[in-house]
């Protein structure tokens, strides 16, 4: 009987916190300063309502470095990438349901410097251990994750001004939107 109640009251959980979700105040940011982004954003606002919280972001460094180093290499496969390393590898080597001596050697292994760990274990250094022992070294492990989101955002950034197209000059653009109207 445990069971069958157990997966009633999961499954009522998520139908009550998933079933016709609503933006709560969200944040979503258009990336560019021209009159179009600003264009663009205002009009996003005007056609979400209250619930969302459009802001313009002049370029793509403010955004998530890896995700966006990444995004350049593996194009459509970015989100599924980033989901497989930051949420299902996260959880599983974070060490919050279980510690690494628990884990199998795979996940075992990967707490040692995998950035949910890093982050739960510095935080548990901090709130259980009055000498924080340990959390410099974690803090450490999130600082190189950050270095490497830094350098694939460079490497990223190198490999699309060698591969950027050419400039289409503004006569061409008004050529075309011409014929397009015209048919």
């Amino acid at each position: 009987m445990t069971p069958l109640l157990m997966c009633l009251g999961m499954a009522f959980a998520y139908l009550g916190a998933f079933h016709q979700p609503t933006p709560n105040h969200l944040e979503l940011a258009v990336v560019g300063d021209s009159p179009q982004s600003m264009v663009l954003a205002q009009t996003m606002k005007d056609k979400a309502g209250d619930g969302v919280d459009i802001i313009t972001v002049p370029t793509r460094e403010d955004i998530i470095l890896i995700g966006i180093g990444l995004h350049t290499f593996l194009k459509l496969w970015t989100t599924l990438a980033l989901i497989t390393l930051f949420v299902m590898l996260n959880f599983t080597t974070s060490g919050g349901v279980y510690g690494p001596q628990l884990q199998n050697g795979f996940f075992g292994a990967l707490h040692s410097f995998w950035n949910g760990a890093d982050f739960v274990e510095g935080l548990r250094s901090l709130l259980y251990f009055d000498t924080a022992a340990g959390f410099g070294a974690r803090l450490l492990g999130l600082f190189a994750w950050l270095a490497v989101g830094v350098v694939l955002v460079v490497v990223a950034g190198r490999h699309e001004a060698r591969n950027a197209p050419a400039p289409v000059a503004r006569a061409a653009v008004e050529e075309e939107i011409g014929e397009s109207v015209a048919v």
